[in-house]
């Protein structure tokens, strides 16, 4: 079973309008630099643990969520918290 976040950050970068933004890390561990971003493969994904990443994702998704920014906020907190709860079960 896949962890709470990344299962968030897949539909992240199913949305229109996501892109990779300088300064993003990704899941993996590394940083996007502008130079880099057009290396990005299809399955990289957004750390959303990562403060710096959670506000360009924030920037870029919350005007596109139906119901708007308290939807996507409802959402990402759920995520949080589930990932936390997974966190302390191992």
């Amino acid at each position: 079973m896949k962890p709470p976040l990344l299962v968030l950050a897949d539909r992240v970068v199913a949305c229109p309008g996501w892109k990779w933004l300088p300064g993003m890390k990704v899941y993996e561990g590394f940083r996007v630099v502008e130079s880099y971003e057009k290396f990005m493969f299809p399955v990289d994904r957004p750390d959303l643990s990562d403060a710096a990443t959670l506000g360009c994702v924030v920037a870029l998704l919350w005007p596109q969520v139906p119901g708007g920014r308290l939807a996507f906020a409802e959402a990402l907190v759920s995520a949080l918290e589930a990932s936390a709860k997974e966190e302390k079960k191992e």
